[in-house]
């Protein structure tokens, strides 16, 4: 396992996304805040590869520009198509630094 450092803790603030450029990441990690826990997904809509980046946040779903398909980043899970999953990053909070890791 390797560990990368994504960003501070206190970049994203709660209901927010934003995407971090990670060294060795072909598209940027995307960080969602949900209520002060911060999940760690990709930023790449598996549907049609659009960029989830700036998509709506509601509750725990992240919701497609492009398509409006839904995500809920807790899980990774799309309630309209089960086939359909974010990649998740096991993440690990060190100070105010959230790191994820890589196999």
């Amino acid at each position: 396992m390797m560990r990368k450092l994504v960003c501070r803790v206190s970049a994203v603030a709660p209901g927010e996304n934003k995407g971090f450029l990670v060294p060795g990441i072909d598209v940027p990690v995307m960080v969602t805040n949900i209520g002060g826990t911060l999940y760690a997904t990709t930023s790449m809509c598996p549907h049609e590869e659009v960029s989830l980046l700036g998509g709506r946040v509601d509750g725990a779903r992240v919701v497609c520009p492009g398509h409006a398909y839904e995500f809920d980043v807790t899980t990774g899970r799309c309630p309209f198509d089960p086939e359909l999953e974010l990649f998740q990053y096991k993440t690990t909070i060190v100070d105010d630094l959230l790191y994820i890791e890589l196999a």
